[in-house]
């Protein structure tokens, strides 16, 4: 596998940021948090390595993240689109769908650029 030049960096910045812990669910094992680019790292070269371009998701958010099953609105909340429910899912409903609404944690530093999360909830997002 090619290692993404900087991206160890982008990883212990973000990470950092949120004390280890996923955005939206708090899960804190470090094996299971991905430092995840709002604007993936094909789409944007110039902000590939930008901590204001990532957010802490465990690694269930993060596919869910990138898929665009959810995303963050502009007030820092959690957004399900209403593409993916299945009231019969009972895992889905409880790690995924369970969190609509909810704010994010917040980071300390490097928070989530605007503009960034504008683009996923235009680009990738999936809309009703």
């Amino acid at each position: 596998m090619k290692v993404r030049i900087g991206q160890q960096f982008f990883r212990a910045a973000v990470l950092s940021a949120y004390n280890q812990r996923c955005c939206i669910s708090g899960l804190a094992n470090p094996k299971l948090l991905v430092a995840s680019h709002i604007v993936s790292w094909r789409e944007d070269e110039h902000n590939r390595l930008n901590p204001h371009n990532g957010l802490a998701l465990s690694a269930l958010h993060d596919k869910a993240f990138d898929l665009g099953v959810i995303t963050i609105d502009e007030d820092y909340r959690v957004v399900v689109s209403s593409q993916n429910t299945d009231t019969n899912d009972l895992f889905f409903n409880t790690a995924i769908a369970s969190f609509h609404g909810w704010p994010i944690a917040l980071p300390e530093k490097f928070y989530p650029a605007a503009q960034f999360l504008a683009f996923h909830r235009e680009h990738i997002f999936q809309q009703a």
